[in-house]
């Protein structure tokens, strides 16, 4: 009876650290990830602010794991993040700062939250975040639009809505789109609207990969009263698109036209790949690789945008990182904790959209574009018996 008593109140002194501590951080550390994801350090001399891995971003995502560890720990917990950080020190020696190290660390982090809560927090600080840059750039603050290529080295960029690329608007609003409707019930017919106006923006953003992730959240929703089959399907396709991503790259060929065709479709991104996998092996741990965003042409074709999670992390970060995070999608898949309740199915709607759309967008398993690494942390590991996980 003792120990009940002492376990509920440790929970309670935790779950307030949580409240007081990390859910404010986690909400701050979000707004100003989108924030330096803009073309703010451009412009605004304010807060370092120049990168989502400036000093500031680093200061608030440190904080962010020291107050992480007030919360109430399981063994399961303790081990997991023991691995954790051992494999981000490791990429840390190897690399320096860098995206995996951040992804692993985050998913330390996501064990703290509530699956309904990081989402909830997630949504309103990322779209608090988007809608100040909007607006700096409605009052010519940031620039609306034109070429900005002489600013970021990387030739095809151009300023959409404070943003220094359409497409990074564009990801953003889809995990906007696919949030809210997680947490918001509406009518149909407002719905529909959500729907139709979402679709409109990402044709005029030229947006394929944000239109396409849009449609298939949709679809999804069809199958919300079908938990297994989403969850199941998804452990599938994240295999299957980087199987799919390696065979392309082992067997593009500019002189069949059935290539070329194909290559349109996911904006001439197949030779990027072909480039890197021909110039660097597949190995445990990944390769040192330079950036390569200036090259205009002269050695890679796509001026080295090196778009597509899963080459990107397999080629940089190694086969253990795509690893890792499949591991923990079947951690969160066979959660004991979550899989009894029904809305579990609505985390992983986000997830099969984050894991699709990862094919051809980097975006997915960046922590300044979407909250798939602490999600993954949350669904996976966050423990409470009396959490409904319901939005």
């Amino acid at each position: 009876m003792t120990n009940n008593v002492d376990n509920n109140l440790d929970y309670q002194i935790g779950n307030q650290y949580l409240n007081y501590l990390v859910y404010p951080i986690y909400s701050f550390f979000v707004f100003i990830q989108v924030i330096s994801n803009s073309s703010w350090g451009l412009f605004i001399k304010i807060g370092n602010l120049t990168s989502p891995i400036s000093k500031t971003n680093l200061i608030v995502f440190l904080l962010l794991i020291l107050f992480s560890f007030l919360r109430v720990w399981n063994v399961k917990q303790i081990l997991l993040s023991f691995s954790l950080f051992l494999l981000s020190s490791f990429y840390l020696l190897k690399y320096g700062v860098n995206t995996n190290s951040i992804f692993l660390m985050s998913i330390f982090v996501g064990m703290s939250f509530k699956p309904s809560k990081l989402i909830k927090i997630d949504f309103y600080s990322r779209s608090a975040a988007v809608v100040f840059v909007i607006f700096l750039s409605l009052l010519n603050i940031l620039p609306r639009e034109g070429g900005a290529g002489t600013y970021t080295g990387f030739f095809y960029s151009s300023f959409s809505f404070g943003f220094t690329w359409s497409t990074v608007l564009g990801y953003l609003l889809l995990m906007m789109f696919v949030e809210g409707s997680l947490i918001f019930q509406f009518k149909r017919y407002i719905n529909l609207l959500i729907v139709f106006l979402y679709i409109a923006i990402q044709i005029y953003l030229g947006y394929m990969t944000g239109l396409i992730g849009g449609l298939v959240a949709v679809l999804i929703f069809y199958f919300k009263n079908k938990q297994s089959f989403v969850s199941n399907f998804s452990l599938i396709m994240y295999p299957l698109l980087l199987g799919l991503s390696i065979y392309i790259s082992f067997c593009f060929n500019y002189a069949s036209n059935f290539w070329i065709f194909w290559n349109k479709i996911i904006s001439s991104r197949m030779p990027i790949w072909q480039y890197y996998l021909q110039n660097w092996p597949i190995n445990l741990f990944g390769n040192n690789i330079p950036t390569q965003t200036s090259t205009f042409g002269l050695v890679v074709s796509g001026y080295g945008a090196f778009d597509g999670a899963y080459l990107y992390f397999l080629m940089k970060y190694g086969i253990i990182s795509l690893l890792i995070i499949y591991i923990f999608l079947f951690f969160a898949r066979f959660n004991d904790n979550a899989i009894i309740n029904d809305n579990h199915i609505k985390y992983w709607i986000l997830f099969f959209v984050l894991i699709v759309t990862a094919f051809s967008e980097t975006s997915p398993f960046l922590v300044y574009f979407s909250p798939f690494p602490m999600l993954l942390g949350s669904v996976a590991l966050y423990k409470d018996k009396n959490d409904k996980v319901a939005l």
